[in-house]
């Protein structure tokens, strides 16, 4: 193989830009449907690494200068571009023809500037909020786990039944009422077992303490739980629950006290587990209580409810009192957290901060996940909303989350449902060993899963060393989405699972092609992630460096400045601090 070299500034083959206050990209994807929103004719161009010839702008404006030059080369593509204006942060607004078409120009643009250099511009809109509902201000957990990115989504469906097994529910809060699970088989007052399940007026659920009567909630915390997961959204009443739209099954076992027997609460698991059977979509149970002492009973009713496909969610529990400490529940479990079940989605309580809560109980293999739980304002009891602490809060935010994500994908099993949960998590630093996932419930990447990430390197072989390859295209599916740096390394982040066809392109070099899936199994490199290296198989039989120097225009040496190849979004060298750099290959 010869090596040609070229040394001086050549505009025929490099740009050069200007160095900028904000750094530059990370290679990865940018969004590009033709579909979505976006103004007519505009489109958002990067010109950091389309800019000057190869010496450096005037000191007096330099923007001013970089814009005039940037109308002069768009017009040349594009006859009648405009530069509309532009952006400190190294981006122009563009604005083409009528005449032009939208998907034409962009063509056009991206030949010339690269996939990530071009945009549309897409035209926004505010996230989905409980504008309308008057305490939905002081709900702070409900942005912090992205609540408003996941209400873009779904905001729950009535077919979804989520049972709060506690002290009950207030049946008649104006801001839970309409999302009562009411059993349509059954004709409420009449004293009567209409539907044939043992239970007379189950009309909403199940009240082991006095099964003639309700469950209605004579203590607030069953009805504090309730609303977390579904407060009817935007109706102008109170708070919003984390589904707006969902259907709570009452199943009461705990008294006025907040206390109650094992023997209530299988009498109520048994229910729900009979319900569902005979047709509910009863798709989890809230549980936000427990203790100290192992039941074998007990756990044979929840592995009952996990027989039936019913996902379990349990508090981790709390310190003796709302000033104590929280215990590790491996050293002194907590039940039914504690138990050794598949079905089980264990919770402990986290604050503003995203620090574990003093009060909850912990545990880095027994405690799977943190959510809010501290100062979290929900309904109360006879009307209004309260503010309470505990993992008895954390716990319905998160079954909550589990609802709101059976709406939108309602064929996920139970075991798929959990490990969307655990595997979306904001990780915390605060949380590491703390909770298995070492994070704290994410509802926007819950329900999107974009949480995947495919990177690698290009590069030829030079007899036993890797040669990198820089500037190289990454396509998925034909289309390029990225190019590689100055390491010969890309990133296409924050996709979602399914299978991705790559290709790596660069003039004189050939690749093979690579097919990949995502979540890569265990035991691959990089998974759940996918690692892609593309070995050049064919390389050209001459290969030049070029090299030079970036000047202001006293002939002062420039550092830092950032030197691309034409038709490539990425930066292929940066001068030193004599202002020299190197391009090989």
């Amino acid at each position: 193989m010869n090596r040609r070299s070229l040394s001086g500034l050549s505009p025929l083959f490099l740009t050069l830009a200007l160095p900028l206050s904000a750094p530059l990209l990370t290679p990865q994807v940018f969004a590009q449907s033709k579909d979505a929103p976006h103004v007519q004719g505009e489109f958002l161009v990067r010109w950091s690494n389309q800019s000057a010839p190869l010496v450096l702008a005037p000191k007096v404006d330099p923007s001013r200068w970089q814009e005039d030059r940037m109308q002069a080369q768009v017009s040349a593509k594009v006859s009648g571009m405009a530069v509309k204006h532009t952006f400190k942060a190294g981006w122009s607004l563009l604005k083409a023809p009528a005449s032009a078409g939208d998907e034409a120009t962009r063509a056009q643009l991206v030949a010339s500037l690269g996939a990530n250099n071009v945009t549309y511009n897409y035209i926004r809109q505010a996230s989905k909020v409980p504008t309308l509902d008057p305490d939905y201000a002081s709900q702070w957990h409900l942005p912090q786990i992205k609540a408003p990115g996941a209400w873009d989504a779904t905001i729950g469906s009535s077919n979804v039944v989520i049972a709060v097994l506690d002290t009950g529910v207030d049946l008649k809060h104006v801001d839970i009422k309409a999302n009562l699970w009411k059993n349509s088989k059954e004709i409420a007052g009449n004293k009567k077992d209409d539907d044939g399940n043992g239970k007379v007026d189950d009309v909403h659920g199940f009240n082991a303490l006095d099964p003639a009567s309700p469950p209605q909630d004579d203590n607030g915390h069953g009805t504090h739980c309730a609303g977390l997961i579904g407060a009817v959204g935007n109706n102008k009443l109170n708070a919003t629950g984390v589904c707006w739209n969902v259907r709570i099954m009452a199943l009461k076992f705990l008294n006025e006290s907040g206390r109650g027997s094992d023997a209530g609460a299988i009498e109520c698991i048994e229910y729900a587990v009979k319900m569902k059977q005979s047709g509910v979509n009863l798709r989890a149970i809230s549980h936000s209580w427990g203790g100290k002492a192992d039941n074998v009973f007990l756990r044979d009713a929840f592995k009952l409810a996990e027989n039936a496909g019913i996902i379990n969610i349990c508090a981790a529990g709390n310190a003796e009192s709302l000033t104590g400490q929280g215990r590790n529940i491996e050293t002194t479990p907590e039940y039914p957290a504690s138990f050794d079940l598949s079905s089980i989605i264990s919770v402990g309580a986290s604050t503003q901060t995203d620090a574990l809560a003093k009060l909850s109980n912990y545990g880095p293999k027994s405690v799977d996940l943190a959510a809010p739980g501290l100062n979290v304002v929900s309904l109360q009891l006879g009307g209004g909303v309260v503010p309470m602490s505990g993992t008895s809060m954390a716990t319905p935010i998160v079954a909550g989350a589990v609802g709101l994500l059976l709406a939108k994908e309602p064929g996920l099993s139970p075991a798929q449902v959990k490990a969307r949960i655990l595997e979306t998590v904001d990780p915390i630093p605060a949380l590491k060993n703390q909770v298995l996932t070492g994070g704290r419930l994410n509802l926007q990447r819950a329900l999107t899963n974009n949480i995947y990430n495919i990177s690698g390197q290009v590069y030829r072989m030079n007899g036993t060393t890797k040669v990198p390859l820089v500037g190289a295209l990454i396509k998925v599916k034909n289309k390029t989405v990225t190019s590689t740096d100055k390491n010969g390394k890309y990133l296409i982040a924050e996709i979602s699972p399914t299978t991705y066809a790559l290709t790596a392109t660069l003039p004189g070099f050939a690749f093979n092609p690579v097919s990949l899936t995502l979540p890569r199994t265990a035991g691959n490199a990089g998974a759940p992630n996918g690692i892609v290296d593309f070995a050049a198989t064919t390389t050209p039989s001459v290969l030049y460096t070029i090299s030079g120097y970036a000047l202001d225009t006293k002939g002062v040496p420039q550092k830092n400045v950032a030197i691309y190849i034409t038709g490539t979004p990425e930066s292929v060298a940066t001068t030193a601090t004599n202002g020299k750099y190197t391009i090989n290959d």
